[in-house]
C-alpha cells in the first residue's frame, strides 16, 4: 500500500513538473523605463521602445515641453516642476541646500 501512495505521488510530482516545462516560452522583452521583464505580445511600443504597460501609460501622459533630468536621482520631468540651481536641473525631492544656508528651523518665540 505504501509503495503504491509513493508511486502515485511520484507520478503527480512529474505531470506537474512536465505541465509547468512543457509548450512554448513567450519570448520577453525588457521594459525601456523600469527594466522589468515582460512577454513581447504584452509590451507596448511608444515611440520606437518596447515598455510595460505602466510606463507606457506613463509614457504617454508625459507633457510636452522641455524636459530635463534630475542631477540627483536621474528622474525625468518638465521644466516647470523642477528646480535649477547653477546649470543642473534637480526634482523637489533632490533639491540641495544652498550654500551658506542655515538648515535649522527657526526657533519659535519664547512667552
Amino acid at each position: 500500500m505504501r509503495k503504491t501512495i509513493q508511486a502515485a505521488l511520484l507520478c503527480l510530482a512529474c505531470g506537474a513538473l512536465l505541465a509547468a516545462g512543457c509548450g512554448p516560452k513567450a519570448e520577453a522583452a525588457k521594459c525601456a523605463d523600469c527594466g522589468m521583464a515582460v512577454p513581447k505580445d504584452q509590451a507596448t511600443l511608444v515611440g520606437g521602445k518596447l515598455y510595460c504597460g505602466h510606463c507606457a501609460a506613463a509614457q504617454s501622459a508625459k507633457p510636452a515641453g522641455e524636459q530635463h533630468a534630475c542631477a540627483a536621482c536621474g528622474m525625468t520631468m518638465g521644466a516647470a516642476d523642477m528646480v535649477r540651481q547653477g546649470d543642473r536641473w534637480y526634482c523637489s525631492c533632490c533639491v540641495p541646500a544652498k550654500a551658506g544656508a542655515d538648515s535649522t528651523p527657526p526657533a519659535a518665540p519664547a512667552r
